[in-house]
């Protein structure tokens, strides 16, 4: 999860000023993030009867942060520039 967040914080270092909605947009996506995190943490806490409750809002939290992931990829945002490659090298055993 910490990778995730990381990789949030970083898009909402370099936004660029040219595209008012795109800070809303991340703000957004880290909000649903910490949802999402917090869904996860209530779940080992929660009383027997609300178990199906429970169940319905992590993956709607899960859903939520897919979609705004998804709508920031249309919108072209990106975690890192497009010249930041690395190479896979072969492991030998």
């Amino acid at each position: 999860m910490k990778f995730l967040e990381k990789i949030c914080f970083w898009i909402l270092c370099r936004v660029s000023p040219h595209h008012p909605a795109q800070p809303e947009l991340l703000t957004a996506i880290q909000n649903s993030l910490t949802e999402w995190d917090l869904s996860k943490k209530q779940f080992n806490f929660i009383d027997p009867d609300l178990i199906d409750y429970m169940v319905f809002r992590l993956n709607a939290a899960e859903r939520h942060y897919a979609a705004l992931l998804a709508q920031a990829k249309n919108q072209g945002l990106k975690a890192w520039p497009d010249n930041l490659r690395c190479e896979r090298r072969e492991v030998k055993i």
